[in-house]
């Protein structure tokens, strides 16, 4: 690992971003240490050149500790499969972890570094062992596992084995006959209008199928991929065959694009005729707690709003540069639908899912009069209760979607609007006294940052001589505490001046 900003970024990022969406599937990996014992590691391994660190809870001490720093450090080894010692140490002082109050120790093993299986002790004491491993690809079964989540999260199919792998389900929500609600009503699609959207995956909490959420899943997944592809593409996730339009294109898709593929062919289908992208696909209220194929309520795609519309956008020009070698006719329609979202966008530049507004401006005002319930939910006039994922500032949508659109087809005319907006968005963030927020659905300028930075589209030696008077005014240091390594608070000065950098200084290419 070198210095250079780019190879540091493209690290950081390509470790982290097929997990970003997946981290709950990490409690289903340990397989040496089932048990919450007081010696605490990294449950699925190491790679050799990783950091390698464990965590002792001292239990029988009481806290808080007037001078943890005081108490004496634990004597440590590790013992190889055959029984041999290849490693000692001394653990850290005590300290207190700020989060849960226990006295803990800090053991850093990262000397060790060849494969294979082995187990960490704490000499002349009660403690217990524990064992783990270091290989060359640790979280390959992880991030098999992580990607394989999204299967089990598909609308309007059934898993089935093979591809369940013990977690089979009848098909739910065919959204076949999904009621265009009056907030998204036109004079081509009335409310009450009657359209198909199948497929996709359901949210992480319910039923329902969310624009902003799935364009952000998607940017992660398919960037993660194109900085990837070595080691995605002979990846193997057990799912159905590749549903990528093999016709236009002699070469097979990698599983990680096929099953992508099932959730960017449902976003296809919630672009209206006027290139807007309904806000969401949702039943009025929540569901139970019960199976998809016990759901029995309307369902409705609701509002065509700006984000929704610019997440779109930017998810179709990323996927039709991602898709072109394998699916061709796919790539060609992606940009065709990403350059009418835009517009679209262009053209309605501040329409916020509101969604009380909503719900007072439309629900029962154009039924005919005296119409029940069931009639009421026919026509699209029904309340609306479930997540509203609203955003009320589409800067950071704007830039996503124009460094796409810029990185898809070259046109000078998105690169001018990159540079507007990334301004907009600097100087917005600097009223609330800050400078860079981490990515979510709700912000995905860092999307756009990364895009930049990685595809080569940004200078990174400008990067380091824009932050050089950040980093020799804050000195660098990193401190052991016992939850982490800790970097000093200079680094909010410098993570601070990286997203003003990315936001303003740097020119694109």
């Amino acid at each position: 690992m070198t210095n250079n900003p780019l190879h540091m970024s493209h690290f950081r990022f390509t470790q982290s971003a097929a997990f970003l969406a997946c981290a709950f599937v990490l409690v289903a990996c340990n397989h040496f240490n089932p048990d919450n014992g007081p010696i605490r590691l990294n449950q699925v391994g190491f790679a050799p050149d990783q950091e390698k660190t464990a965590t002792i809870v001292i239990s029988n001490l009481q806290s808080p500790i007037s001078n943890p720093q005081i108490l004496k450090s634990s004597n440590c080894y590790i013992l190889n499969i055959a029984g041999d010692t290849v490693w000692r140490g001394e653990a850290s002082g005590t300290m207190l972890n700020p989060v849960s109050g226990k006295p803990c120790q800090i053991v850093d093993f990262s000397d060790l570094t060849a494969p294979g299986e082995y187990t960490l002790y704490v000499e002349n004491s009660e403690i217990s062992n524990l064992k783990f491993q270091i290989s060359n690809r640790p979280y390959r079964e992880l991030t098999r596992q992580a990607l394989r989540a999204y299967y089990h999260q598909r609308a309007s199919m059934a898993t089935e084995e093979p591809y369940a792998e013990g977690y089979a389900r009848p098909a739910g929500h065919p959204d076949d006959h999904v009621i265009v609600h009056a907030s998204a009503a036109t004079d081509e699609r009335p409310a009450g209008t009657v359209i198909s959207s199948p497929g996709g995956w359901y949210d992480a909490g319910d039923y329902n199928k969310y624009i902003v959420n799935s364009g952000f899943t998607m940017g992660v997944w398919l960037m993660a991929y194109e900085f990837n592809k070595a080691y995605y593409d002979t990846l193997y996730l057990n799912i159905p065959e590749s549903i990528v339009n093999r016709k236009s294109s002699n070469r097979q898709s990698p599983d990680m694009l096929s099953e992508a593929m099932y959730n960017l062919r449902w976003m296809m289908t919630m672009q209206d005729l006027d290139g807007g992208v309904y806000h969401k696909l949702t039943e009025p209220a929540f569901e139970g707690f019960i199976r998809p194929d016990q759901c029995q309520k309307p369902r409705y795609v609701v509002m065509k709003t700006t984000a929704a519309t610019l997440d779109f956008a930017a998810t179709m020009a990323l996927a039709a540069r991602v898709y072109a070698p394998y699916d061709a006719d796919f790539a060609a329609q992606a940009k065709e639908a990403a350059e009418k979202a835009y517009s679209w966008a262009v053209d309605h530049p501040e329409v916020y899912y509101d969604q009380p507004k909503m719900n007072a401006q439309f629900a029962s005002t154009s039924c005919p009069h005296g119409a029940k319930n069931e009639e009421m939910k026919q026509c699209g006039e029904v309340e609306i209760t479930t997540g509203a994922y609203d955003d009320f500032d589409v800067n950071d949508e704007f830039y996503w979607a124009e460094v796409e659109l810029y990185l898809l087809t070259g046109d000078e005319q998105y690169k001018a609007n990159v540079k507007d907006h990334a301004g907009a968005i600097a100087n917005t963030l600097a009223k609330d006294g800050k400078y860079y927020l981490p990515a979510t659905w709700g912000n995905v300028a860092e999307l756009a940052y990364l895009e930049l930075l990685l595809q080569g589209k940004t200078d990174a030696d400008a990067l380091l001589t824009y932050l050089a008077p950040y980093l020799d005014d804050s000195p660098f240091s990193v401190r052991r505490t016992a939850t982490a390594n800790r970097i000093s608070s200079g680094a909010v000065t410098r993570r601070a001046a990286v997203g003003a950098a990315w936001n303003v200084s740097l020119p694109i290419a």
